[in-house]
């Protein structure tokens, strides 16, 4: 109740001399709640800065990382730098914010952002929401997403079969509907060269 009042007050308000306390609770609050809550407001008072939502994209905090992500979605296509930030965020480990950044990364337009989706999709091949959103986000080039996460495969081996059937399954059906025979052939050839332990069950998914 107490933390709500104080939201209402400030938007209320739009106190200048509230941002530069917001920016700190932000960047260093005590409470994960409090800070994502200082970026909202920051974002409602239009004080929200590149440097603050860069710093909140490398946040400790999940729900900071979270939010950072929602905040910088809308900013992407003017903003190459705060892109840049976006791209660079490998190796995410909270699953929801793996779905956010799988969802702002359809409002860029740059080859490189294919090895991310990879890496978000292979982070959890299993849940359905991860894949709808990594699969809205690779645009027509469905052919070089695929070949990532196949690279990204053969360099971890660590999924299992049964892990990875549903996204490969999906990777099938898109390139199916979207490729030539000739591109489907390239990609399916090195795939089925596969000899792990766990390759044959993702193998005839795809």
């Amino acid at each position: 109740w107490r933390r709500e009042t104080a939201r209402r007050l400030l938007l209320e308000g739009r106190n200048a001399a509230a941002v530069a306390p917001l920016k700190r609770v932000a960047a260093n609050g005590e409470s994960e709640a409090g800070s994502v809550a200082a970026l909202w407001l920051l974002d409602n008072f239009g004080k929200l800065d590149d440097p603050s939502l860069t710093a909140a994209l490398k946040d400790k905090r999940p729900r900071v990382r979270e939010a950072a992500v929602r905040l910088i979605e809308p900013r992407l296509k003017k903003n190459p730098k705060l892109a840049d930030a976006l791209v660079a965020m490998n190796a995410e480990s909270d699953s929801k914010v793996r779905f956010q950044q799988a969802l702002a990364l359809g409002e860029v337009d740059r080859p490189d952002k294919l090895k991310v989706l990879a890496g978000v999709a292979m982070g959890n091949p299993t849940d359905l929401w991860t894949r709808a959103a990594v699969l809205s986000s690779i645009g027509p080039d469905s052919a070089n997403f695929a070949i990532n996460v196949l690279r990204l495969k053969m360099r971890t081996n660590t999924s299992k079969s049964s892990d990875l059937s549903p996204l490969m399954s999906d990777i099938g059906r898109i390139l199916g509907s979207s490729q030539s025979p000739k591109v489907i052939q390239e990609i399916f050839t090195p795939a089925s060269a596969m000899k792990g332990p766990n390759d044959a069950g993702w193998q005839r998914s795809l």
